[in-house]
């Protein structure tokens, strides 16, 4: 996808001006497949911007009561930020 990107837009425009945003899934209960995480690795090794969406489903994938699903949701996505981030630090 991003060499597709890069041949519309111009490879020197990928930081400069995305024009896509790749969605990144972890599987509740707190687990990251080895396909989404590499495919955050490389966007942000390659600065592309990412949308972290955690799905936590309450009573079946987080526990039943909306803090504790809270909680999960949250420890997701600070799991995708802490491994986009200790690739790239720089990385959107």
């Amino acid at each position: 996808m991003k060499k597709m990107l890069a041949i519309v837009i111009g490879e020197e425009n990928l930081v400069k001006k995305p024009m896509a945003i790749f969605d990144v899934f972890p599987h509740s209960p707190l687990v990251w497949s080895e396909v989404a995480s590499q495919n955050l690795i490389d966007c942000s090794r390659f600065m592309i911007p990412v949308e972290i969406v955690p799905m936590p489903l309450a009573g079946a994938l987080s526990p039943a009561t909306l803090a504790g699903t809270l909680v999960q949701h949250t420890a997701e996505a600070l799991s995708g930020i802490v491994l986009a981030q200790s690739t790239n630090p720089k990385a959107p």
